[in-house]
């Protein structure tokens, strides 16, 4: 019987999955994930490092029998997402009882994120089942060789799932010490080794060992520089607090706003628990419980750039055992049969309202279109693919994969691939007869035209909220046609003025259709302290004094005919506003420039 009820519910789960999947990609990491169906290569990011290879294999096998990669990774997302209940199931009835079981499968199954992220092409829910499943086996290892070997290795998988999934390895080392058996350490550990090694040595066989080391190392610096630590200037407490609330933020985002109530239950269970005396703080229920929870929360805080919510669907499993138990022992403790009735009702409402919310959000994504899915299909309707060629930022993938007849370069300057930008490419763009459509930023100084927007709510799906394409036609008038090469930050508005900051250094790129001499106008502000700013053309260098203040600055200059490269310099380098003050800007700033014009 209650093997039955576990049963509907993962079918129940399965079918709602299936029935309000997306028929898009919704993100940028869903592409490179069905492209890595067909070529996979951690250089070229299908996917990007660390590359998860267990996860493409097993999207492979489902292809094999359903020969379209969207569908295939979406399917096994709801897959996954529906399995990971069984697990969570088993280790609940294990840690405490058959009802706590029953209520933390169900928890689970309708918690927003863990629904969401099911629905989509993205690693996370199959990550979770994983987690899950190597966590269950752990907890039997504690009294049984056999299962804590079978741990070792579903271990090592699980991290060629998620790379990150590596956290569960104190839980590993929690069950070893309760085993106290260093031959058992040591076979276990060659056994999760020997599974790591299953995956990763086909990798880098495949991708080369240097290339294989300089992607990681690539990935690494950027997981870096957008993580935490990074951006709060290391161990600054202000801004852990202000981290920490945001890593709070997420998971009421995740579960709802329910877990606010969910997490007041647990608290008023444990103060039952203790006035009643039964508080043991050896228990290895939950020191289980809190060795899978705290390294993970301990990465979340310290490492993770904080804004959505399926990285935290590792941790969704243990919390829900943990909520569910809270309720069972609340139930235990109430007597009065009105009373333990009107608990029920509230375990009830809370559960439903958070499965409503749940489903509403569920309802919105599978009825609705991607921002960039709209973007690229408004495109292809109205744009003639040999005249065209798209500058891409946040929606690249996207453009590659729905634009297959498009030119579409990515935003990013540098000559690591043809898909890049340099200075020297965009100018030979500019000087074609040809449509540019930049999405993201405009690339013209001068632009001054509203772009064409496609939305859809963040509420549905956390990314790719809006799409904004700007068109330029080719025309070499010199005060209309100054674009930006590298170096420069997001556009912002000072009083309505459009104005961008530039690292240390910049180029801008003038295009003219004959030989003549210009004045570079524009007005500048030095970030911090006065800086020099030094202006290199083909006529060589003319350097001028910026102060803190807004200073007007013209250069002449002599363009030739083409396309003509300007090199930007500041020779004080650029600052963080995050190291000098108390800001969560953490770019580097040297200048801010605006109303910038050749005449």
């Amino acid at each position: 019987m209650p093997y039955r009820a576990l049963g509907f519910i993962v079918l129940f789960s399965f079918a709602l999955r299936m029935l309000l999947r997306s028929d898009y990609l919704d993100d940028w990491d869903s592409v490179q994930f069905v492209l890595a169906l067909g070529n996979y290569s951690i250089v070229y990011h299908q996917p990007h490092p660390p590359g998860y290879p267990v996860y493409i294999f097993l999207g492979r096998a489902l292809n094999m029998l359903l020969d379209n990669g969207q569908l295939s990774l979406t399917v096994m997302s709801a897959i996954f997402g529906s399995l990971c209940l069984i697990p969570t199931y088993l280790l609940s009835r294990e840690l405490f009882e058959e009802r706590t079981a029953t209520v933390a499968a169900i928890i689970l199954s309708l918690a927003p994120a863990a629904l969401i992220f099911s629905e989509v092409v993205m690693s996370d829910t199959v990550s979770m089942f994983f987690v899950a499943a190597t966590a269950y086996l752990l907890f039997l290892g504690i009294s049984s060789r056999k299962h804590y070997y079978l741990a070792a290795f579903t271990l090592g998988i699980t991290i060629g799932v998620r790379q990150t999934d590596f956290m569960l390895i104190p839980l590993f080392l929690l069950v070893a010490v309760y085993r106290r058996d260093l031959r058992d350490l040591v076979s276990s550990s060659a056994i999760m080794l020997a599974s790591v090694l299953s995956w990763l040595v086909p990798v880098i066989l495949d991708t080369g060992i240097k290339e294989f080391a300089e992607a990681q190392r690539l990935q690494g610096q950027i997981a870096l520089q957008n993580g935490t630590l990074y951006g709060a200037g290391w161990l600054n407490p202000e801004k852990m607090m202000h981290f920490l609330q945001a890593l709070f933020s997420l998971f009421v985002e995740g579960w709802s706003i329910q877990f606010i109530a969910f997490l007041g239950l647990t608290i008023v269970a444990a103060l039952m628990r203790i006035k009643a005396g039964k508080i043991d703080p050896m228990d290895k229920r939950m020191i289980f419980l809190m060795t899978w929870l705290v390294p993970y929360l301990l990465v979340f805080t310290l490492a993770y750039q904080l804004y959505i919510p399926r990285y935290l669907l590792p941790v969704f499993p243990p919390l829900a055992i943990i909520f569910a138990s809270s309720m069972v022992s609340i139930l235990k403790q109430t007597r009065k049969r009105w009373q333990r009735g009107l608990v029920i009702l509230i375990f009830v409402v809370l559960i439903s309202a958070m499965g409503g919310q749940a489903l509403h959000q569920a309802y919105n994504l599978h009825n609705s279109i991607p921002a960039p899915v709209q973007a690229a299909q408004f495109i292809q309707k109205n744009y003639d693919p040999e005249r065209t060629l798209i500058i891409a930022g946040n929606s690249f993938r996207h453009f590659q994969y729905y634009l297959p007849g498009h030119t579409v370069k990515l935003n990013w300057f540098t000559a690591a691939d043809d898909w890049y930008l340099t200075p020297e490419r965009l100018c030979g763009y500019l000087m074609e007869n040809r449509t540019i459509i930049s999405e993201g930023e405009p690339i013209s100084f001068a632009d001054s035209a509203r772009p064409m927007q496609f939305a859809r709510e963040g509420r549905i799906y956390p990314k790719h909220e809006l799409v904004a394409l700007y068109e330029y036609d080719n025309d070499n008038t010199p005060d209309r046609s100054i674009f930006m090469g590298e170096g420069w930050h997001g556009q912002e508005y000072w009083a309505g003025v459009p104005t961008r900051w530039m690292a240390e250094e910049a180029t801008l790129l003038l295009p003219s259709d004959a030989n003549r001499s210009v004045d570079l106008e524009f007005i500048a502000l030095a970030f911090g302290h006065n800086r020099t700013l030094e202006v290199w053309s083909q006529d060589g260098l003319a350097p001028r004094d910026v102060g803190e203040s807004l200073t007007e600055i013209r250069v002449p200059l002599i363009l030739r005919s083409g396309c003509n490269i300007i090199r930007l310099r500041v020779p004080e380098s650029c600052e963080r506003p995050c190291d000098r003050m108390e800001s969560e800007d953490c770019r580097c700033l040297s200048l801010a420039v605006q109303n910038l014009r050749a005449v």
